[in-house]
């Protein structure tokens, strides 16, 4: 993409998340504070498009809707400003990761990744999930990179599910691009009129995969997100 584009590429660890501290709030203001702060203190010479996926998304979604003077665009990638679609499986993901570092203390990724297994039968997506360990050596105990405590408490509270803006309130007039899998239950057709409340200039695109598009289709998803970008600056 910044190749094909010629511009910086920011791929950003959200809190409690890759390499970023870790912090016991888990919830879309406090993500998009975060977000907002590093847009403000990098001082772009030009104003950035925004692309988030899942839970990535709908902190994009909040930058434009609290900050919308900071964005050029906005990418929802597989999800949508409203509450309760899709992620039913995220709390067995967390809760079978605690039982293999904390209750069972696996040492082999095998184990963990058999684990998973008990609730996830896709490897793509349990390969995904595996990176969020630490495998030490050799017959070390695997721990977890990410607070596991902290998600999966914000996630039985509802924050992740949750969507916690309002319409008549707020919304984004800038271009907004919302690219969905197929075989995904994240945006429906019926939660569209709900996405043009916030994102009057929206456009939906569909890739044939599932939630986890990117990984499944990544040169079907960046030929949609790169050609949308380019025709929407010309």
């Amino acid at each position: 993409m910044a190749s094909t584009l010629s511009r910086d590429v920011f791929c950003l660890d959200l809190r409690n998340f890759g390499d970023s501290p870790h912090n016991p709030r888990l919830d879309y203001p406090a993500l998009a504070a975060d977000v907002e702060r590093f847009i403000d203190e990098e001082n772009f010479a030009r104003k950035p498009i925004l692309v988030g996926h899942s839970m990535g998304a709908k902190t994009a979604m909040a930058v434009a809707l609290r900050r919308p003077e900071l964005l050029e665009m906005v990418v929802s990638v597989d999800n949508a400003p409203v509450a309760g679609l899709g992620g039913g499986s995220f709390s067995k993901y967390v809760n079978q990761l605690r039982l293999s570092v904390e209750k069972y203390q696996y040492t082999n990724i095998k184990d963990v990744d058999a684990k998973l297994a008990e609730v996830e039968p896709s490897v793509p997506v349990r390969q995904f999930l595996l990176t969020n360990l630490n495998r030490g050596r050799k017959d070390d105990k695997i721990t977890s990179k990410v607070p596991l405590d902290v998600i999966g408490e914000a996630i039985i509270k509802g924050n992740i599910a949750s969507w916690p803006f309002d319409p008549s309130v707020t919304r984004w007039t800038g271009p907004a691009l919302f690219i969905r899998g197929t075989q995904s239950n994240y945006v429906p057709d019926d939660v569209l009129p709900d996405i043009g409340r916030y994102f009057p200039d929206f456009e939906v695109r569909d890739v044939d995969a599932g939630h986890w598009l990117i990984s499944e289709k990544p040169e079907e998803f960046m030929g949609v997100l790169m050609d949308w970008i380019e025709r929407r600056e010309d």
